[in-house]
């Protein structure tokens, strides 16, 4: 503005500082290096972020390995252990298969915890994961080697489900010892099945495109009428009815009430007229071509009954009873229970009578009370008892049976019967109270003293 030339700008130049790099300190050896590592991170140290979603998905699910001791002592020689490596948190338990006489006792040798690499850094460990576990590899726990010698065949089911977590050398390595041990017989026989079903549909497709598509009938139709794509006619247009008569709604009511039915006898519905009477206009009628309307109806099945003294014997039947009663016990006896009539009480003239008609006298309609009278007010001895029916079961059951002996028994001619003058003068050998006792009929035979003291044994007669 002035014509002035401005001097340079003065550069001030800052001092760089030194910057010093961080690092954690030392692990000191109390608790896990996670958790210690938490206390650089704030002054409020936080739990270890742990992985949900993995533990969610892979809770109770372990590869279990079969393992041998590397022994150097020949009293560790044959002793045996299950590795268990879990899924869901990455912790290794190991525990000792029994064995007799073996002196060492069995079961947990390693608690369930994250297990360190020989080579990884203290401060910063690095663990043990399925993919290092393999048929014949080293596991080192505290200064003891472990050699896995086999592993289940859920381990194979696992790599190769997820083969992108697995090495393939490992992959192969567990699927050769599996076919070694034949547990892979299924698997075997499925990819033979596929393998076959895949040729057999290159076949069937090489085939298939050798084959001419035969042309339908339609097709061959079209060809002999020398129909060309595009050279259809247009649509024909519609044919003109043969008639043009027509009849309006009210003329078909008309003809088909003047028009006589079908059928041969037409009887009018009862309860449309009062007189029963068909009339003109009268255009619902039945047509009755089956049977009578009693025919149809079965006759109802009366109850067995049996003449005085040749009832049959009780039968031990759970349903015996139940063929004796009468067709609407059980409605009754439902209905008994709920404190409502058991008999239907029928009116007699009170629906017939008609509207003004005179007022006739209540009749009985049977035993219960007439007809508007409520059950409750019936006497309870005219009541029929709930166990009626097991009375007489009871009853039926304590009725004695002859024995078939007894019957044998009472055919044989009976001796005759002795004068009313035989039992009143008896012989004195036959009736001294040292006479012998013989088996004979109590109920037609001359009473017995009884004997009495002093006297001798009436079996031995001296």
């Amino acid at each position: 503005m002035l014509n002035i030339d401005q001097p340079p700008r003065v550069e001030i130049r800052q001092k760089e500082r030194k910057e010093f790099a961080k690092s954690f300190p030392p692990h000191i050896g109390i608790g896990a290096p996670e958790d210690t590592l938490q206390s650089c991170f704030g002054l409020m140290p936080k739990p270890p972020h742990k992985d949900v979603i993995k533990y969610n998905l892979n809770a109770n699910k372990y590869l279990r390995y079969l393992c041998e001791l590397d022994w150097i002592h020949p009293e560790d020689q044959g002793r045996k252990f299950v590795l268990s490596y879990s899924l869901a948190d990455g912790t290794i338990k190991i525990g000792e298969i029994p064995r007799r006489n073996s002196g060492i006792k069995e079961g947990k040798f390693l608690k369930a915890m994250l297990l360190q690499t020989p080579e990884s850094d203290p401060n910063f460990p690095t663990y043990f994961t399925p993919d290092r576990f393999y048929i014949g590899a080293i596991v080192p726990v505290f200064k003891h080697r472990f050699k896995i010698i086999g592993c289940d065949l859920f381990v194979y089911r696992y790599m190769s489900a997820n083969p992108e977590k697995f090495p393939q050398e490992v992959i192969d390595n567990v699927r050769n010892y599996h076919m070694r041990e034949g547990n892979l017989k299924d698997e075997l026989e499925m990819a033979v099945r596929e393998e076959q079903a895949a040729e057999t549909r290159a076949q069937l497709a090489k085939i298939g495109q050798a084959a001419v598509a035969e042309p339908s009938a339609m097709e061959r139709c079209l060809t002999a009428l020398d129909v060309v794509e595009g050279s259809a006619s247009p649509p024909r247009p519609a044919t003109p009815p043969a008639t043009t008569d027509r009849i309006s709604y009210d003329d078909t009511l008309r003809v088909t009430r003047q028009s006589k039915p079908t059928c041969d006898e037409v009887l009018p519905l009862k309860g449309i007229l009062k007189s029963g009477l068909a009339r003109d206009d009268h255009q619902k009628v039945v047509c009755f071509t089956g049977p009578a309307g009693d025919e149809h109806r079965e006759a109802k099945s009366k109850a067995v009954t049996y003449p005085p003294g040749q009832q049959p014997h009780f039968v031990e039947d759970e349903y015996f009873c139940e063929r004796y009663k009468d067709p609407d016990a059980t409605e009754r006896a439902e209905r008994r229970s709920h404190d409502i009539c058991p008999y239907e009480v029928i009116p007699k003239q009170a629906i017939d009578t008609g509207v003004g008609a005179a007022k006739t006298d209540k009749e009985l309609p049977g035993y219960l009370g007439t007809y508007g009278v409520d059950c409750k007010e019936v006497p309870d001895f005219m009541r029929l008892s709930p166990d009626a029916y097991d009375r007489v079961k009871k009853l039926r059951r304590d009725v004695p049976e002859i024995s078939p002996a007894a019957a044998r028994v009472a055919d044989q001619p009976r001796e005759p019967i002795l004068p009313v003058e035989a039992c009143l003068e008896a012989p004195a050998e036959a009736t001294e109270p040292c006479a012998p006792r013989q088996e004979e009929d109590v109920s037609f035979a001359c009473p017995h003293p009884e004997p009495r003291l002093p006297c001798c044994d009436p079996d031995r007669k001296e």
